[in-house]
């Protein structure tokens, strides 16, 4: 049967079925061209005569496994020397204090010398070796690692990788060490020579198990 294709306005043909799919398959004409058939009265697309072909589906590669992303470091426990570790130094702080708060009552009830503020001084200045002292050394526990921070704006530090400790060792003296306070020795080594100390901390015992429990994970 006659068909006459319409393409850019233009009335070509007529054609037979064979010359027309030949001509789609060489994309000569479009399937989206229009078409007329004897005893149509309409113009339809060639879509309507010739179905395109179906288009090859390709399967999409698999996705290539993500690498597992490492994980990151995180600090599990940080801590300094405990107060016990200045029980004497705060005993003397305080009488300093208590010495200096007399003194400054004399001073401003009775009139007196200016030596009278010396105690008070003396005792906030303990106060601040105290802090300053502490301050000093930082005790981290990580996923990763044990260190030691020390300096106040300069800071040296000393490490050990959980993975590489072999032994573990506390060691408690006195009133301080009965309720929990003392000191946590790591080394990478089966020897007396500790690496990586924590010095005077609360809840030592709590700190081993805590390491204890990352190298078993």
């Amino acid at each position: 049967m006659a068909t006459y294709v319409r393409r850019n306005g233009e009335k070509l043909g007529p054609f037979e079925d064979a010359q027309l799919l030949s001509s789609l398959q060489q994309e000569i004409f479009s399937y989206d061209d229009l078409a007329l058939r004897d005893g149509w009265t309409d113009w339809k697309p060639l879509r309507t005569l010739f179905a395109p072909p179906t288009a090859v589906s390709k399967t999409a590669p698999a996705p290539a496994a993500s690498a597992v992303a490492p994980v990151a470091e995180e600090r599990i426990w940080v801590g300094r020397s405990s107060h016990w570790n200045f029980f004497f130094a705060w005993l003397f702080a305080l009488l300093l204090l208590g010495l200096g708060a007399f003194c400054l009552y004399v001073y401003f009830t009775s009139g007196g010398q200016p030596w009278l503020f010396a105690p008070g001084m003396a005792g906030l200045l303990m106060l601040a070796y105290i802090g300053i002292k502490r301050a000093r050394q930082l005790y981290i526990v990580t996923n990763r690692k044990v260190e030691v921070q020390t300096g106040l704006i300069v800071k040296d530090s000393n490490e050990i990788r959980v993975k590489d400790i072999r032994s573990i060792n506390v060691t408690k003296h006195g009133l301080a060490g009965f309720i929990g306070t003392g000191t946590v020795e790591f080394s990478s080594a089966a020897t007396d020579q500790a690496e990586v100390m924590f010095l005077n901390i609360a809840g030592a015992n709590r700190v081993r198990d805590l390491v204890t429990n990352l190298q078993e994970t």
